[in-house]
């Protein structure tokens, strides 16, 4: 009889630690009482382990259960200092109390989003396996359907938005290819110009390549498409292959930081102008361009996204400037992230190096947001 008993428990062990989903323990070494959630929670205020005492701020320690990725966070609604556990497909990955409190996490959970584990064979850090692109740009808008759109009724056409995109797209694959990075894949998905730019074709671009870039008029999160109805960052997410997002158009960032993070469906960063910006033609345009440059200095001289992005911007306004500022910008979260071999670090997603990039996405809506800005007076011509 006890042989019996002791083969049905063993039994039960193996079949419960293969199933996807976080085990939570109250004291380190995963003692119990223990909890084991196979959905996400965004508030543990009301939960209870077994012994009647609290879950919120009480966790010491975790399991991982194998294919499944998990983010645990401080703060209710996966706020606050977050870990990114990237899981294994084939065994369960414990999370001891020392790596909790050397987060300053130890009896600090208050949330944790469970997900099935996202593209495990590239959830590393190192040159990047695809840079794929999905572009829209617009230079003619549909005057008849602005004239009665509101705030776009008296929108004007942009020339050189599609020369623009396209630098982009020929600056990423020629750097790529100076580089000698082999390795790196890239395509264009998507390439939508002017009538080409409805709202059902902007939803396309939302999870089909690393990066997704938009150059034509904005205001505020609002982006118009060619006939003028909107699309907005509260409305549309970026999820899946997504992980940067580049928006050369007036004023998309210059919103509180809360209107953006519904965008980071997986998204790493997003890219943009809290001011006007302009484009203009001084012969050799593409030399010059914003686009050119960032990648010019991302890929081609190894800057860190940031460091790339704002000095492109300066020799873009440096070059030729007719507004009194421009003031540029980028949304994006902070999370650390443990891989499924033990190693880990913080990821400021802002600040990857091309040679450096977290090879994966990010958990959606998920770590303590930050936008950061640059601001310049500029002398009138």
């Amino acid at each position: 009889m006890v042989r019996i008993v002791l083969l049905l428990f063993v039994i039960f062990l193996c079949a419960s630690s293969f199933a996807a989903g976080v085990t939570y323990c109250k004291h380190g070494s995963y003692v119990s009482p223990c909890n084991t959630m196979t959905v996400s929670d965004s508030d543990f205020s009301n939960n209870t382990f077994s012994d009647g005492s609290t879950v919120n701020d009480n966790i010491s320690s975790l399991i991982v259960l194998s294919g499944t990725s998990a983010a645990i966070c401080t703060n209710s609604n996966y706020g606050g200092t977050c870990a990114y556990i990237v899981g294994s497909t084939t065994s369960n990955t414990n999370i001891p109390w020392s790596f909790l409190d050397s987060l300053g996490m130890n009896d600090q959970i208050s949330s944790i989003k469970v997900m099935t584990t996202m593209f495990p064979s590239n959830s590393s850090f190192g040159i990047p396996g695809n840079q794929d692109m999905a572009v829209m740009s617009i230079e003619d808008y549909s005057q008849a359907a602005c004239a009665s759109s509101g705030i776009w009724s008296d929108i004007q056409d942009i020339p050189l938005s599609h020369q623009n995109k396209d630098a982009f797209i020929a600056s990423l694959q020629d750097n790529l290819d100076a580089g000698g990075y082999s390795t790196t894949t890239s395509y264009v998905y998507q390439d939508f110009e002017d009538s080409q730019a409805t709202v059902s074709n902007w939803q396309s671009l939302e999870d089909l390549a690393e990066w997704v870039v938009f150059v034509g008029h904005g205001a505020g999160n609002l982006l118009p498409m060619y006939n003028c109805v909107n699309v907005g960052s509260s409305t549309h997410t970026f999820e899946n292959y997504n992980k940067y997002l580049l928006v050369d158009s007036c004023n998309f960032l210059s919103s509180p930081i809360s209107s953006y993070i519904n965008m980071f469906g997986g998204l790493h960063a997003v890219f943009g102008f809290i001011s006007s910006t302009q484009q203009f033609d001084i012969g050799s345009h593409e030399s010059w361009d914003l686009e050119d440059g960032f990648m010019d200095r991302w890929i081609g001289s190894g800057y860190p996204l940031w460091e790339a992005w704002v000095e492109s911007v300066e020799l873009y306004i440096a070059t030729y400037a007719t507004l009194d500022h421009m003031e540029t910008a980028s949304v994006y979260p902070r999370i650390y992230i443990r891989l499924n071999n033990g190693t880990g670090r913080w990821l400021n997603a802002n600040y990857e190096y091309f040679e450096d990039v977290f090879n994966a996405p990010l958990p959606p809506q998920t770590g303590e947001f930050h936008k950061v800005s640059v601001y310049w007076d500029l002398p009138l011509y």
